[in-house]
């Protein structure tokens, strides 16, 4: 099987951690360790924990954690997974045969479409139109589930807008995906990183043919732990586990252990609130530096998630742009263009402070040098 290079992924591996200044994220700046101790993390414990494999898909004692999210589920319904993108990579594998049809929200983190495309299914994109809300194209929608599609991929809340559907736009791709007998692939990674209001309301419930990914990497700030998971049908979640004895075998035993501490209702509470604090911050911040271009930039405000997908308005491709602020300016950006979308970057809202009004001051020479140009 020919796997393709995924562009977005390759580039950040690649420069996050040579750059000065890597606004590329699409988290807030990960929880230490001492800060978990403050939530009941033992770590002498950790000292006596013997170093062997962990239970392969997620001891009972996490599954049930994560079940407790996710209403009617049970833990026969959940997979624990070295991350939501091993979660992605496992169901995208278990459900994709050469020749199907899939259908792909753009713009999008597009680690799914690159997977299954690599796979030989077909993709078929619906876009969500730049405006106040990032409304799907209704007619793009409707003409990827008529074409016999086998699974429709989302991120809810997006990545990279920061956008979250409306319950009426959940129905109606509910209605979409049951009418086509397809199954609905809905990442919530997201999930908790709201700016404002209530968690998002998850897919999982609305039908049998939903499955859910989702994991610790940005809501609850701990990326480097490597904890995903799927929720599903159990028929399809014991599909993923004969999969994943193949690639990692197990979640890391202490990740496990970490993840069992921070999903209790209480703390993950608590980092869901350090999460938008620390967005929040930034946000005043940033949209005042958006302002300062006078319309030459435009985004939509996020409502979840540390990024902001924004519009410039020069005819410089994306990956273009982003070489420029990597080789001018030492900052990372990821371009529009590696998540399906020309004319766009998507920027970090979640960095310390004081490297994000660097960063910010850094790309402002840049952009100015373009407007002058125009």
């Amino acid at each position: 099987m020919r796997m393709d290079t995924f562009e977005q992924e390759r580039m950040q591996s690649t420069w996050e951690n040579i750059v000065d200044i890597d606004l590329s994220e699409s988290g807030v700046y990960p929880v230490k360790l001492n800060e978990l101790q403050e939530m009941g993390l033992d770590l002498e414990d950790f000292a006596e924990i013997p170093l062997g494999y962990s239970q392969s898909n997620g001891t009972p004692e996490l599954r049930e954690l994560i079940a407790q999210q996710y209403p009617g589920s049970n833990i026969d319904q959940i997979e624990v997974m070295n991350g939501t993108s091993e979660a992605n990579f496992i169901v995208c594998h278990t459900l994709t045969e050469k020749r199907d049809r899939v259908g792909i929200q753009h713009p999008n983190y597009l680690q799914f479409e690159t997977v299954a495309r690599s796979f030989g299914a077909e993709i078929l994109p619906f876009r969500l139109i730049f405006g106040d809300t990032w409304e799907p194209d209704w007619e793009d929608f409707e003409n990827a589930i008529s074409q016999n599609i086998k699974m429709l991929y989302v991120t809810n809340p997006n990545n990279p807008t920061g956008s979250v559907f409306s319950r009426k736009s959940m129905e109606r791709i509910i209605t979409g995906i049951e009418k086509a007998g397809a199954y609905l692939i809905a990442d919530e990674v997201y999930q908790g990183a709201e700016l404002d209001g209530d968690t998002t309301a998850s897919f999982w419930g609305m039908s049998d043919r939903v499955i859910v990914t989702s994991g610790l990497s940005k809501a609850y700030s701990l990326p480097g732990i490597r904890i995903g998971w799927v929720v599903g049908p159990a028929e399809i979640i014991a599909e993923c586990w004969k999969r994943h004895d193949s690639i990692t075998i197990a979640p890391g035993i202490l990740s496990d252990k970490i993840a069992q501490t921070v999903l209790k209702p209480e703390n993950r509470k608590k980092l869901y609130s350090r999460t938008a604090e620390i967005i929040g911050s930034n946000r005043e911040y940033f949209k005042n530096w958006v302002d300062s271009f006078d319309g030459f930039l435009e985004y939509i405000e996020p409502t979840a998630g540390a990024i902001a997908f924004v519009k410039y308005n020069s005819d410089i491709p994306s990956i273009e742009l982003a070489e420029k602020f990597r080789l001018n300016q030492d900052v990372l950006v990821v371009p529009g263009g590696q998540m399906g979308m020309e004319g766009f970057i998507r920027l970090n809202l979640g960095p310390a402070r004081e490297k994000f009004e660097e960063g910010l001051k850094r790309i402002k020479t840049e952009f100015e040098s373009l407007r002058v140009a125009v």
